[in-house]
């Protein structure tokens, strides 16, 4: 079972034979989301003839987080390139709407090098 922290538990659909076994969630987890998933021991049992011990004999339980959300209102308020000459303070200024301290976990900002722009994109356009 994968109890989530915002909204319950979760359901799974399990699969797999012999060692390896899957577990396939019904519902995708949310950015954000925290799980923790448990495994009852008195509930899992070998299918071996050769025991004891015929189970896992105790509880186990691990817990992993989804990525955090995905800001959307992060804008690019203004850029300074490599200008001619000695300039040495290129930068790429972001704004989030003035929301503040916004995650910028799962963006990413991609920088090609033109070398001729024959006229500038129109404005609204970039």
């Amino acid at each position: 079972m994968c109890i989530r922290d915002r909204s319950g538990t979760h359901n799974y659909e399990p699969s797999g034979s012999g060692d390896t076994y899957r577990f396939h969630l019904l519902q995708p987890l949310a950015r954000g989301e925290s799980c923790t998933l448990r495994l009852i021991g008195q509930r899992v049992h070998d299918v071996d003839p050769d025991d004891p011990p015929d189970g896992l004999g105790h509880n186990v339980a691990w817990s992993f987080s989804t990525a955090p959300p995905v800001a959307q209102t992060v804008r690019l308020n203004e850029i300074d390139a490599d200008t001619p000459g000695s300039d040495i303070a290129e930068f790429i200024e972001l704004y989030d709407g003035g929301t503040g301290a916004t995650p910028l976990d799962g963006l990413f900002v991609v920088l090609l090098s033109l070398i001729h722009i024959s006229r500038p994109p129109a404005p609204g356009r970039y």
